[in-house]
Order: structure tokens, then sequence, then C-alpha cells
């Protein structure tokens, strides 16, 4: 059996560190840093937006070419590059432009490291870099590209498939790559999931999709609970407390001036069905000067046309309140009235929420963090911590009482790490951010558009990853 607790304390194995935490116990982390400051090498990468992930010593991240997927992998003391792979691009599947090819980060083990291509599927590799497996996936439709990052636990690889229809979630053996078990999910979902840890041992893997959020058996995928009501196209990753008593969960729903413009589909038509024939195409909203940009999220079945069909479902889906909420993981069947706690408000879009030292940080675009209790709920303080810090794709992080907060345009927020957070410091790295910072011992490994930066406190004495 797999027991989360056994990782190296330095490892920082899947997307956002052990179980999804965001949460490292690595100290002497740097406070200010960038191109000039406290770095220890910066190494040139090819495209990707995946986050970098580390065990042993060594960084595994994900890239892509027009005709080859990437699998790297680095040294964590020098940034030197040990060995790369490339997987034939089976496809090149509709992304949207803040989306690429290589978005879902790896997960790795001591026997190797795990990717996942919405162009192919999963495939393994040895910590050397040889193959070992292979999973092609068939293709799915999703208008703006996958997200959901595979994850280890039990023996097994789990792997969420989210697509506009046709959501799942596959278990696979770790060593064959054979499939153990396999679920249907109720929507479209870019979120990764996270581990149920039970007196010591995984017990379930918790999925937010599109309509629930639901505890599966990790033995057999049989639903144990689910929480329904959850709003379209969850992004940020659900959370679990050190204990695995709570489960935590963010969703925004579709805004509200969006919700305003698509309430009656009888006067989109007069504003954009061109041909009249009671369908609306991307070109005649485009020929009408409308937010064609917005198509992708309207045609929900990816054909190309946005019928009063899909009308009709959107609206349910618009409908779904902002959910940000605590669930008790001993809870069975139909868990709506074990909720501990819900908020409405203060919930993020992409980045995946905190819980930190008994704090849970939701921190949303534009610099607002909100702290609140774990376990009551109660509001402790919200704010704003930086003006225009602008839009964030990356998920916070913790270590050695700091969170760091990473936007877009690469500027790097470090909180203080308590209930009554403040700003402690400011970076700037000069490149756009996608990616999720990684924290191994005293090194806090950032990527960016064009680069792999490793960053630690030169004041103090280096110690040996």
């Amino acid at each position: 059996m797999f027991f989360l607790s056994a990782l190296l304390a330095q490892d920082w194995p899947r997307f956002r560190g052990p179980n999804g935490s965001g949460v490292s116990d690595a100290t002497h982390l740097p406070q200010v840093f960038g191109p000039d400051k406290n770095l220890v090498w910066k190494i040139e990468t090819p495209p990707g937006h995946s986050s970098p992930v580390i065990v042993s010593n060594t960084i595994y991240l994900t890239s892509f070419e027009e005709k080859a997927l990437l699998t790297l992998a680095y040294d964590t003391r020098t940034g030197r590059r040990l060995w790369v792979q490339r997987l034939g691009r089976e496809r090149s599947a509709k992304q949207n432009s803040l989306n690429n090819a290589a978005s879902p980060s790896p997960a790795a083990d001591g026997e190797g490291v795990i990717s996942f291509f919405q162009d192919y599927g999963l495939i393994a590799y040895s910590p050397e870099g040889k193959p070992q497996w292979k999973l092609p996936c068939e293709p799915l439709i999703n208008n703006h590209g996958m997200a959901s990052s595979p994850i280890l636990a039990g023996g097994l690889v789990i792997q969420v498939l989210g697509g506009d229809t046709g959501s799942k979630i596959l278990a696979l053996d770790r060593h064959t790559g054979c499939i153990v078990w396999r679920a249907l999910l109720t929507g479209v979902t870019y979120a990764t999931p996270v581990i149920l840890e039970r007196e010591g041992k995984a017990s379930a893997v918790i999925v937010v999709s599109t309509g629930e959020v639901v505890a599966f058996n990790l033995r057999d995928g049989g639903r144990v609970w689910w929480v329904r009501e959850v709003p379209y196209q969850p992004k940020a990753s659900p959370i679990v407390s050190p204990d695995g008593s709570l489960v935590f969960v963010a969703a925004p729903t579709v805004s509200e001036e969006s919700a305003r413009l698509l309430a009656n589909f009888d006067n989109l038509l007069q504003m954009w069905d061109v041909n009249g024939d009671g369908k609306i195409t991307q070109a005649e909203i485009q020929a009408r000067k409308g937010p064609a940009g917005g198509f992708p999220q309207i045609d929900l079945n990816g054909d190309g046309y946005f019928t009063r069909e899909e009308h009709a479902e959107l609206m349910k889906i618009a409908s779904v309140p902002h959910l940000m909420a605590a669930i008790p993981s001993d809870a069975k069947g139909d868990a709506m009235n074990r909720i501990r706690w819900i908020h409405r408000k203060s919930v993020p879009n992409v980045p995946s929420p905190l819980l930190y030292n008994g704090i849970f940080y939701a921190i949303k675009d534009g610099g607002i963090a909100t702290s609140f209790h774990a376990e009551s709920g109660d509001v402790i303080k919200e704010g704003r911590f930086a003006p225009s810090f602008g839009t964030m794709f990356a998920s916070p992080v913790a270590g050695d009482g700091k969170i760091y907060v990473l936007n877009e345009a690469g500027k790097v927020a470090v909180l203080k790490g308590v209930g009554d957070w403040e700003l402690l410091a400011m970076s700037d790295l000069g490149e756009e951010c996608f990616a999720s910072p990684a924290l191994s011992g005293d090194r806090i490994i950032i990527r960016s558009s064009g680069h792999l930066w490793c960053f630690r406190d030169s004041r103090i004495p280096d110690a040996k990853p």
C-alpha cells in the first residue's frame, strides 16, 4: 500500500507537491529573488505550461514541439538536463490561446515519471528516461484543452479525462499501464484530483467536475460520497486537510455579464443568426461584430453550432452559484447535508486554494486574498495585497512561513503565512508564467514561458536538496 507520508521531505512529486496541497516543509526559502537576486541557475526550456515536479533530486517537466511531445529531466542542484524523450504527436487538439499541448504536469515517484498529453495519452518512463509503457487515449472534445494532471497512489496512476462530453476518470496499474477501473464524470473539468488518506492508508480519490464533487473508492472506483451543484468548468483542484478529515473545493460560476448576455436565445438568434437556420456559428458572430472569442465556451459539443438545446443546458449551468466549501471526508452517499461550511464570495477562478497551518486561503485575480479558519469557515482577513496584480494561472504554494503567489506577468508576491497575512516582498521574473512553483529543500523552482529557474537564499549555507 502506498503511504503519502512516506514521500521524502524534499520531494514535490505531482502538481502542487505532496497530495496537491501546495505545502512544503522546506526551510530557509528566499523572500526576494529574481534575475539578479538569489538565482542559483536558469536554463532555457521548450514551450509548455506544465508545472515542475521533483523526486530524488530530479526535476521532471513536459513540453512540446510541432511533431513531438517531450518529457524532460533536470538535475535539481545544477539545472543540467539529464535526458529528454520525444513521443510522436498523434494529433493536434483544439486549445484555448492560454493553454497548450503540455499543460498537464507529470507525476513521479522512485520508479520514474508519468506524463499525460491530450494529443496522445499516458506514457511512463524510468528514472533514466527509458519508456516503460504507453496508453493511447481516445480524443475528447474539449474546446479549451485538457489540463488535469496524473497522480500516483495505491499502486495506481489516476488520470481525469475532461471533455465537454464523455468526461471520465481512469485508474491504471502503475507498473503495466493496464486499466484497473474507470468511472464516468458528470461534466467537463480542468482540476487535478487529490487522494483521501484515512488511518494512514490511501482510500479514495476526490474529483471535482461540472455538476459534482465525488469521492471514488481507490480500489474499485465505486462512488463513496458526492456533493452536487458544482459550477461550470471547475479549474481549481481540491485539497485535503493534513488529518484527512475535511475536503475543500472551490469553483466559480459563469460571470454575471455572460449570464445576462446569453439569457434569451431568441434575442441571440436575432442578433447573430445571419442565415436564419436557428443556429449560431462563430463566423456569424464575427460578421455581426459580436464576442466571437467566447464561442468555444458555448459550443458545448464542439460541432461548430450553438443550438437551442445547448443554450438550455448552458442556462442550467449558469444558474449554479459560486462554490467554496469544506466537506467532511467520512460522508457516505449524498453529502449535501454534511457540508461543514460554504462561501459564495471570494472564490478564485484558476488558482487552487491553499490550506496552511490551519488557515484556508483563497487568492483571486487582481491580488485579492481572503483567509479563513479552516474548521469553521469564519473569515479572518480579506484585502488586496498588491495593486494591479493582474491575472493568475499558477496556484499559490507555501513553506517556511511564507506563501508564494505568482501572476501571469511573472511577478511573485510573498505573503506572511498567517491568518492576518501581509505582503512581505515582491519579485519580478520579467517573463510570462503559467506553471505553479515547486519547493524542494531550500530552493524554489519556477517555470516561465522560456526558462526554468532555481532560487535559494544566498545568505544561508548551501544545503544539498
